[in-house]
């Protein structure tokens, strides 16, 4: 009889381990931005929230917008990120600190918004940590609002210029490619209707060049655009516009080419 009670003590306690084991759910200290965090999660990695084609939006100089922190971490209005840490109606206690290709950084406030200097996002490796309150509704985000720079202010991509010029004689049509104030190589685009239909001009224009087309007949009353590719979204961005007028006009002494118009 005293066996059998020490055997049956010895199950029950296994069978008890057994039950716990089962019913015990480890939670993981480390997740990714948009997943539902633990009591015990620390880390929550930013998995490319805010950027798109490789970029974040951009606000610089004037426009620059560092959120009620004002620009800290060594961060400047050239150069910046505005990071947003939103943790679906929960919380956390103590400092909340973001490192950023190895830097940690720490917030003004809670660290729910963090000012770091600018980084290339395409090269970006990001993660917050912090101690958790509450997990509200645990679907916690780590996101770039926006910043100025990407990484270096050399890297900004400087928008060209470009206008229609005419009514020239009967009446005709031209565009000026200007690029001498842009940063990159940039593919223009001349629109134009003549009594065929759609008509385009495209040329490739040279950061510091300008392109002016030869003059194109446009049908009255119908569209002429003038756009430029933008070379990282892929988007025709409209620089000029106009409808093309009926009547006779003077003759427009324009040289086509690589040159300034007179």
């Amino acid at each position: 009889m005293k066996k059998l009670s020490r055997f049956g003590l010895a199950m029950a306690m296994l069978m008890s381990l057994t039950a716990l084991g089962a019913g015990t759910v480890f939670a993981d200290a480390t997740h990714d931005s948009g997943d539902k965090v633990d009591s015990d999660t620390i880390r929550l990695n930013w998995t490319g929230n805010g950027v798109s084609n490789g970029q974040f939006e951009q606000k610089c100089g004037e426009n620059a917008d560092p959120g009620h922190l004002g620009f800290e971490n060594g961060a400047t209005a050239d150069d910046y990120m505005l990071w947003i840490f939103n943790t679906d109606g929960g919380g956390t206690t103590g400092a909340v600190t973001i490192t950023v290709n190895g830097t940690t950084y720490s917030g003004a406030n809670d660290g729910h918004q963090i000012v770091t200097p600018s980084y290339d996002p395409t090269t970006l490796d990001a993660h917050t940590n912090f101690v958790v309150d509450e997990t509200g509704n645990g679907a916690w985000i780590l996101t770039i609002s926006h910043g100025c720079g990407n990484g270096t202010v050399e890297d900004q991509f400087v928008p060209p210029t470009g206008e229609i010029g005419g009514p020239c004689a009967d009446p005709a049509y031209y565009g000026i490619f200007d690029n001498t104030g842009g940063s990159d190589l940039v593919k223009f685009r001349l629109r134009w209707y003549n009594k065929l239909g759609l008509n385009t001009a495209v040329k490739w224009v040279p950061a510091g060049a300008m392109y002016t087309t030869w003059q194109h007949w446009a049908k009255p009353g119908t569209k002429v655009t003038l756009s430029y590719k933008d070379p990282n979204t892929g988007v025709w961005v409209l620089l000029d516009k106009l409808t093309a007028a009926k009547g006779s006009y003077p003759a427009c002494d324009v040289k086509p080419g690589w040159n300034t118009p007179s």
